[in-house]
Order: C-alpha cells, then structure tokens, then sequence
C-alpha cells in the first residue's frame, strides 16, 4: 500500500529559490498489509474503497511472490490523516506473519 504526500516543502516559490533545496525525502510512504482473498482478482487500474481507510488504485496486481500493490487517492483534504500519519501507521502497518495466506487480510490486500 502506498500513499503519497507532497513533493516539495515549500508552499510557493520566490524567484532565486532553488527548488531543488526543497525536495521532500519522505514523499512516498509504503506499508504491508493484509486483505481478504478476494483482492487476488483485482485488475490493474481498478479503483477500490477500503473501509475507513480511503480510496485506492491498483498499481500492481500480485501474482505468485510479487506482491498487490495498491496506491491511495488523495482527498483533496488538508487535514487528511492518512496511512503515512505516524499515528495511522501503527494502526495499519502489519508486517508479513508467517505462514500467512499469500492473499492478504482487512485493510488491505498483498500477495
């Protein structure tokens, strides 16, 4: 699961500012989870809702080891708290159990 934040840090750019000094490192937040097996028939580019956690577009449907890869659609919201909000990814963040089906459980899915 993925769910990405803003490129760069600053609001609105000066001339003679060098945006490249404004680049943000933490753009991108990936998290493992678990889903039901259902999400196994996904297809790429479907657009699905996880409950109370938002919207989402298949990136990469998981085949064998290769994992599902599903990336949040940003609500517009600025005070959206989303999986990347340290405090929500305690709540989501799962790491892979052992044994555990190659589908994934609630919240999400992964292969």
């Amino acid at each position: 699961m993925r769910e990405f934040d803003h490129l760069v840090t600053k609001d609105k750019f000066e001339e003679g500012d060098d945006w490249s000094k404004f680049i943000n490192p933490k753009s991108v937040y990936e998290l493992d989870y678990y889903g039901e097996a259902a999400l196994k028939s996904l297809k790429k580019g479907q657009v699905i809702q996880l409950e109370r956690v938002g919207y989402f577009i298949v990136d990469q449907v998981g085949f064998g080891a290769q994992k599902t890869v599903l990336n949040k659609i940003p609500t517009g919201k600025l005070n959206e708290r989303g999986v990347g909000d340290p405090a929500e990814v305690t709540k989501y963040q799962l790491a892979h159990a052992p044994g555990a089906a190659p589908a994934a459980a609630a919240g999400g899915a992964d292969s």
